[in-house]
């Protein structure tokens, strides 16, 4: 298990991939004490399509929590209001979703264009 690990599927503190299972969850799927992903699962998750939050569970889709949820379809205690944006931390959520998208972009896409470079150059030599 890696500090931070990249790939199709990911175990480490810091994960970004197809499956990532960590600390700090990112990818297509997530889990994690701090999710993010198109479906995530942690403690705090936050998802575009499903977030399933021990805590809280903020998506565009459906939100499940036990304390708060906001999303299209939202179950929890508190459940698309104030009290909810609070307990999720909404506004902290919107100012680090920008840094962790970039973050994800940084990390996948440079090695990926590292990566088409060299193969670039070896197929060159052959």
């Amino acid at each position: 298990m890696a500090p931070v690990s990249i790939g199709i599927i990911s175990c480490g503190i810091i994960t970004i991939g197809g499956v990532g299972v960590s600390v700090i969850g990112t990818g297509t799927v997530a889990f994690g004490l701090l999710a993010f992903g198109a479906s995530a699962v942690g403690y705090q998750a936050f998802a575009s399509l499903s977030a399933v939050g021990w805590q809280s569970a903020i998506s565009g889709g459906i939100s499940m929590a036990r304390e708060a949820a906001i999303g299209a379809l939202a179950i929890a205690k508190h459940e698309n209001n104030k009290i909810a944006a609070d307990i999720a931390r909404l506004s902290e959520f919107q100012w680090l979703s920008t840094w962790v998208l970039l973050a994800i972009a940084i990390l996948v896409i440079v090695p990926a264009i590292w990566h088409a470079r060299a193969v670039t150059q070896r197929m060159k030599a052959d």
